[in-house]
């Protein structure tokens, strides 16, 4: 987990945690969980949103019809071995294009 996800996460949870219905918290939670499950069996299950020779960028929509978006990076070639969830969004949130130079971001 690079520090934009685990940071836009914790922001997430907090803000639940203080000002929506509990269920929304552990919904939130548990698609978190689905992520990570789905991303450990799947690597390229989401939609790549930029490339280059290096490392392949992809989007995944959160489970449980939550409107959140999860952007996550692997190398190119061979069998993926490890992802790195990189940014966490809203899905209406403006998104910053992502410079891939600056990797691991």
């Amino acid at each position: 987990m690079r520090p934009a996800f685990e940071r836009a996460a914790l922001e997430r949870i907090a803000w639940l945690a203080e000002s929506a219905p509990e269920e929304w918290l552990l919904s939130f939670l548990a698609a978190l969980d689905d992520l990570r499950r789905d991303l450990e069996r799947f690597p390229e299950l989401g939609a790549v949103v930029r490339q280059d020779e290096r490392v392949i960028l992809r989007r995944k929509r959160f489970t449980r019809d939550l409107p959140y978006v999860a952007y996550y990076a692997h190398l190119r070639g061979g069998q993926i071995s490890e992802v790195f969830l990189t940014h966490l969004f809203h899905e209406r949130q403006r998104r910053p294009r992502v410079d891939r130079s600056e990797w691991p971001w």
